[in-house]
Parts: structure tokens; C-alpha cells; sequence
């Protein structure tokens, strides 16, 4: 998504003063910016749009685009638009510094970004499958045990006499599969009662165990589970997810929604980096709540 931006002194620039009472020339002026934003033309606005932003007869528009050119906020341009020249108009001083940005560094904005993203997914993936991987390699490659053959069902250790019993049992000596990490409950407790909504408990438990089963820290469980509460904050509780489906999709891992303001980071008592609903203190509690906070940077100008 692009901005077009406006500074927040545009109320007193002695352009928008010069044009006096004349609001609907600066509604066109702010319209077209969007458009012009949106549609990467590097403020260039086509003559035949003018119309098409308000309802104004030809008489009115042209009005105001001749407002607009006379206070030096549009200037009149000829556009080469495949091997055509096309009549129009244009922001003045749309690409300086500091305002706004030029369609070639929006479409490399967005191609970095998309690689970004793709090398997150494929790393958390590859993170994934290490985790699963040593989990299954760990039961399945492990040293089978034997059975003595110099020792009886007696105790004998007389190796003439000694005979392999038969238990008719073909996976006596097949290694044990393993186990699911015993954790502690209150952990699990713990993580319930940050989540926004309490359902299914007795799947959001099982979810839980394979979760740790699978390399994930509890406390990093904990806190992003109260992070997800507070972006949920405020928002149609139907669209929350239970605490299983959270779980078995591995939402902990998921990038920080760009519309939640995380709450200042400060110090406890203990030393200890806590926000404002002490929810947690890794290390990767703050880069999340960092990120999120990093998103709501942007720059000014217009």
C-alpha cells in the first residue's frame, strides 16, 4: 500500500491560503494526490480524470484546475504515454526529498519486501523440519537392546545349557517409541488464561504438547499468546481463533500485525523488560513488540 502525504502545516502554506475560500479546488487537489499515489504516476494527473474525481460540469473543473495551477500547486505537462503525448496536469515538486516517494523505489520497495517475506517462510519452514526431523530420527535410530544368550529365564549363566526362550512376542526387542515432553501444568495453565478465548481446552492442551514437542519455549508460547490477546483487543471476538487452532498453525512464529500499536517497553523491579501489560521479557517478546512499533514509523512531507 502507498501514501499520499500531507504535511500537517498544509492548513497555514501560503498556497492553500492563496486559495482563499475555494475548498472544492483543494478536495480536487487531495483526490488526485491518492489517485496519483495509488496508481504510480509520479504525480502526473491525465486531463480526463479531473472530471472523474468529483461531480463537477467541465465549467467547475476547469475553475478549479486553473486555481490550482495559479497558486503553483499544479503545473500544465505533456505526458509520453506509449508513443502518445498526453495532456494533463502535475504535482508540483512531487519527487523532492521528503515528499513523496517515486514509482520506481515503491516497486523495489515492494519486490525487497516479497523477498523478505518468501526468506522468513522458507527459513521458519526449514526450522520446522530440522525440529521434526531430530524428534523423529530419535526413536527410530536408537540402539536396540539384545538379549543374553548365556543367560536363562533361571539366572544361569552356563552357556551349555543356556536356550533362547520363545515368548512369541516378535517386537519384544523393538526400541520404545518416544514420549511426548512431560511439562509442567501450570505452564499450560498459564498460557490458557493469556489467551483471548477460552475453548476446547482439552485440544488446545494436546495442540500445546506437540507444539513443545516440536523445539517451542513455553514462555515464548505464554507471551505471544498475550500478545495476540491485545491485538484482539477491541475486535469481533468471532474472528479470534481457539487456543488449539493458534497452536497446530503456529501462529507464535507469525509476522506482528502492522494496525497494532505494541505498549511502551519499560524496566521492573528485577532489571527485567517489561511492557505496559507485563506480559513477558525474552528476547523475543521484544523484537516482536519492536517490529510492531517499527511499523507505525512514517515520513512526512507533501
Amino acid at each position: 500500500m502507498t501514501w499520499f502525504k500531507v504535511d500537517d502545516k498544509l492548513h497555514s502554506h501560503r498556497k492553500v491560503a492563496a486559495l482563499g475560500d475555494d475548498v472544492g479546488a483543494l478536495a480536487l487537489w487531495t483526490i488526485a494526490g491518492s489517485w496519483c499515489a495509488d496508481h504510480l504516476t509520479d504525480g502526473f494527473v491525465p486531463a480526463y480524470m479531473v472530471q472523474r474525481f468529483l461531480p463537477l460540469s467541465r465549467a467547475k473543473a476547469n475553475r478549479m484546475v486553473s486555481a490550482l495551477v495559479s497558486v503553483g500547486l499544479w503545473e500544465p505537462f505533456t505526458k509520453e504515454v506509449d508513443g502518445k503525448s498526453e495532456e494533463g496536469w502535475l504535482f508540483h515538486g512531487w519527487n523532492e526529498t521528503g515528499r513523496q516517494p517515486s514509482s520506481a523505489q515503491v516497486l523495489a520497495d515492494r519486490e525487497a519486501n516479497a523477498a523478505r517475506q518468501a526468506a522468513f517462510r522458507e527459513r521458519k519452514k526449514s526450522e520446522r523440519n530440522a525440529v521434526t526431523n531430530a524428534v523423529s530420527n530419535g526413536g527410530r535410530n536408537r540402539t536396540p537392546t539384545r538379549p543374553d544368550p548365556t543367560t536363562t529365564s533361571y539366572g544361569s549363566s552356563d552357556s551349555s545349557s543356556a536356550e533362547p526362550m520363545d515368548t512369541g512376542d516378535e517386537g519384544a526387542n523393538r526400541p520404545p517409541k518416544p514420549r511426548p515432553p512431560v511439562t509442567e501444568p501450570a505452564a499450560f495453565d498459564r498460557f490458557y488464561r493469556a489467551f483471548p478465548r477460552h475453548v476446547g481446552p482439552a485440544a488446545a492442551e494436546k495442540a500445546w504438547n506437540r507444539a513443545l514437542a516440536e523445539g517451542a519455549d513455553p514462555q515464548v508460547l505464554i507471551d505471544c499468546a498475550a500478545l495476540y490477546a491485545m491485538e484482539r483487543k477491541m475486535q469481533d471476538p468471532k474472528f479470534t481463533k481457539h487456543p488449539a487452532t493458534w497452536l497446530n498453525q503456529r501462529c507464535w512464529e507469525d509476522e506482528p500485525d502492522p494496525a497494532y500499536v505494541a505498549p511502551p517497553v519499560v524496566a521492573n523491579g528485577n532489571g527485567h523488560a517489561r511492557n505496559g501489560n507485563d506480559y513477558g521479557s525474552d528476547a523475543h517478546l521484544n523484537r516482536y513488540l519492536e517490529r510492531a512499533a517499527a511499523r507505525e514509523a512514517t515520513g512526512g512531507g507533501w
